[in-house]
């Protein structure tokens, strides 16, 4: 069938519209969190009311349908995740109308896609506006932890009287800006202004987008302006404090947006007949919904100011929408905009507006949940050790948040040995020193480079070791939740110099450590594999021409897919970067682009097989590389201000939290001093993350996420003044 009109009831529209479909043809719940990095888990205690004019009397049926087919758990009234009332809070619905019941189905699928744990609650309203208003706070008192709200009326000069009903604090409220353009230009009885509650400042206003796969892309989707997209400046509203563009003097409409059409939707009652393909901005409110019912609790009370503060502070969960010739806007022959940003996406190039923001779609589109993060000091004490000592850390590991593992050494030169191992135990409030036993007996060095945790009561910590009777051998300690003790590494011939820098552990029995042999007149790498409680050797082929190389980082999905890089070269070629890929059996070397085919790669971090970031350096300027599953792009982030004349940088750590959002670290030399930073990226542009400003010379090394806004990172601060010390260092990355 046609696709149905959007609805005026009283003045009241639903913005959402069906097309009936032989199967399930649209966009899917899986695929809709992939564009927009939704987590399928998460959000159990959480409710998600769909406030709506009219009834359905399949609502229940159609969502069990939906769900169902999608592989969703059930969500029933018998197993308490849905609810159905009316305004009151009974039984007594209004009349069931096929619109509404259009509308109701897209609502519920859509909170559904986003978060398939989350409980819904349907509070369906008589189509008057004091009804809506009666249930939207009837919502909240129901349990109701996010509100979504498709539907709207034109905003006047009585609208603002209503804003209370959408202020409830700790409460996210969504709303469709409709679907008749800028100012609602398509609708006559509309047009002149834009759609309320969505101009309420306390609501967060959606926008549409029209999404398209794109694989050639990082993200592997790409979003552009849905040309029938509601949104404007109002004539009544009052401007929000977190929205900084100066052409519209009031609230500007909208906040986020994402997809209004082409998804997958299931509806029964009246003409419909099943699978549809919906479409409307009343596709994204209840989608974004969903979304927020991932978010902190800090978000939650909040969440406009969230959406801001991720624009401003580059956190990575919002990503701009890229202009494109007549894709990008709102705007209609006949209608026009007082300034160009309200109605067409202009990647904050608009004098008027602020960068990255414009009235179409906002701050962007979402890339997983808001938050509220920054990095700031996750203070480290330093060991007790000698006056002359200096102490360092290189690798970390994150369990979870609260449970994290730092590795380095301390150097205590005395007459029996210069470096000591050390391992320090984060638990989220405090560090704790961890005793490690050292390999060497009497004159000689031990230290730890990198750390891997595949649980609580697991770790593999490798390093280094060197004595005058062994000369240099790899170090490997291991935490059984207790304690650690030493391992034995596979054997290595006296007085050559072995030294492993790089573990990834995918389980307790199953480590994957790397490095280098320097015994012979070149360096060639090195690696090692925990295997039945056993560490053997490896064969690591260098590439086609290379004559020497180092492994520096590994990174473990499984047990029989790992990718380690470093760099290797030739007597007549400099330093390439270095990738070596595992499949269980063998290491293979893999091809690798750098500019000018140059460059050292220091870290790596896989969110799964066919999804990694590798980082380093091409002489001093910071290099990344992007695996896809079949090739390595460069991706390479615009160095850091302090070095951009006579400086340099590299980055030495990356974690990825997920597909698309990673944060990496490194430090460099500039202005007069050492300096640390860190970036993110969001699998399309790279974003600067300012660390908390220390009293010295830092050099941040290791990073470790468990979440987008949950990271440690570590490394060694050198003052200089009065006299000089090196002490530990630590920053957090989180709400």
């Amino acid at each position: 069938m046609a696709p149905l009109a959007s609805s005026d009831c009283g003045g009241i529209t639903l913005n959402g519209t069906l097309e009936e479909t032989e199967g399930p043809s649209g966009f899917s719940p899986s695929e809709l969190r992939a564009a927009y990095a939704v987590p399928a888990t998460g959000g159990s205690t959480q409710t998600i009311a769909i406030v709506i004019p009219g009834d359905d009397p399949n609502a229940e049926s159609d969502l069990a349908e939906y769900r169902s087919h999608y592989g969703l758990p059930p969500c029933t009234e018998k197993n308490g995740c849905f609810r159905k009332r009316d305004e009151n809070g009974g039984t007594e619905y209004p009349p069931a109308s096929e619109k509404a019941a259009v509308e109701i189905s897209i609502d519920l699928d859509m909170a559904s896609a986003a978060c398939p744990e989350c409980h819904l609650l349907l509070v369906e309203a008589e189509d008057k506006v004091l009804s809506l208003m009666k249930a939207e706070d009837r919502a909240v008192l129901l349990g109701a932890t996010v509100v979504s709200n498709s539907w709207g009326y034109k905003d006047d000069e009585t609208s603002a009287g209503m804003n209370s009903h959408f202020e409830h604090a700790g409460v996210p409220i969504t709303a469709a800006s409709g679907d008749f353009g800028h100012n609602n230009y398509l609708d006559k009885e509309m047009s002149g202004a834009p759609s309320y509650p969505a101009a309420a400042p306390s609501v967060i206003a959606v926008g549409g987008t029209k999404l398209t796969k794109a694989a050639s892309t990082p993200r592997g989707w790409k979003d552009n302006v849905w040309a029938k997209s509601g949104g404007g400046c109002s004539i009544e509203q009052a401007k929000p404090a977190w929205q900084e563009d100066i052409g519209c003097e009031n609230r500007l409409t909208n906040d986020v947006a994402v997809v209004a059409e082409g998804v997958t939707a299931y509806s029964t009652y009246g003409k419909s007949n099943g699978w549809q393909i919906a479409g409307g901005t009343s596709v994204g409110a209840p989608f974004v919904a969903g979304i927020f019912a991932h978010a902190s609790k800090a978000v939650r009370e909040e969440p406009s100011e969230a959406l801001y503060f991720d624009l401003a502070e580059s956190v990575g969960t919002v990503l701009d929408v890229t202009p494109q010739e007549g894709l990008n806007n709102t705007n209609y022959p006949g209608h026009s905009c007082s300034y160009s940003y309200e109605c067409n996406a202009v990647a904050g190039e608009d004098g008027e507006s602020f960068e990255g923001y414009d009235g179409p779609t906002g701050v962007g589109i979402p890339q997983g949940p808001p938050t509220l993060a920054l990095w700031s000091s996750a203070s480290i004490p330093t060991p007790p050790s000698g006056e002359l000592s200096t102490h360092s850390l290189y690798g970390v590991d994150c369990t979870k948040g609260d449970a994290c593992t730092t590795v380095g050494y301390t150097y205590e030169p005395t007459e029996e040995t210069s470096g000591i191992p050390l391992a320090m135990r984060w638990d989220g409030s405090e560090w704790n020193a961890e005793s490690v036993p050292s390999p060497v007996t009497g004159l000689g060095s031990a230290e730890l480079f990198a750390v891997s945790c595949p649980s609580l009561t697991s770790c593999a910590a490798v390093g280094s070791q060197w004595s005058l009777l062994t000369g240099g051998e790899p170090m490997i300690a291991t935490w059984n939740g207790s304690g650690w003790s030493l391992g034995t590494p596979a054997a290595a011939a006296a007085k050559r110099q072995h030294t492993l820098v790089g573990v990834s552990c995918s389980s307790s029995t199953a480590c994957i450590a790397v490095g280098r042999d320097s015994g012979t007149s070149t360096s060639v790498p090195l690696a090692e594999r925990l295997n039945a409680g056993k560490w053997a050797a490896q064969e690591v082929p260098l590439p086609s021409g290379m004559t020497e190389g180092w492994l520096e980082s590994v990174d473990c999905v499984s047990a029989s897919s790992c990718i380690a890089v470093g760099w290797s070269a030739s007597t007549t070629e400099g330093p390439s970067p270095l990738a070596e890929k595992w499949n269980g059996s063998t290491w293979k070397a893999m091809e690798v682009p750098s500019p000018g085919g140059l460059g050292e790669l220091r870290s790596i971090s896989c969110s799964h097989a066919s999804e990694c970031v590798a980082v380093g350096d091409v002489f001093g300027v910071p290099m990344a590389e992007h695996w896809d599953g079949e090739s390595w792009e460069v991706r390479t982030p615009p160095p850091p201000a302090e070095a951009e004349e006579e400086g340099w940088a590299s980055l030495y750590g990356v974690s990825c939290a997920r597909a698309n959002a990673c944060s990496v670290i490194g430090y460099g030399a500039g202005g007069g001093g050492i300096f640390s930073f860190a970036e993110s990226w969001n699998g399309v542009s790279w974003e600067d993350q300012p660390l908390q400003a220390e009293e010295g010379d830092s050099r941040m090394r290791g990073i470790s996420c468990v979440a987008v806004d949950d990271c440690l990172s570590v490394g060694d601060m050198q003052v200089w003044e009065p006299e000089f010390s090196q002490t530990l260092v630590a920053q957090r990355f989180s709400e």
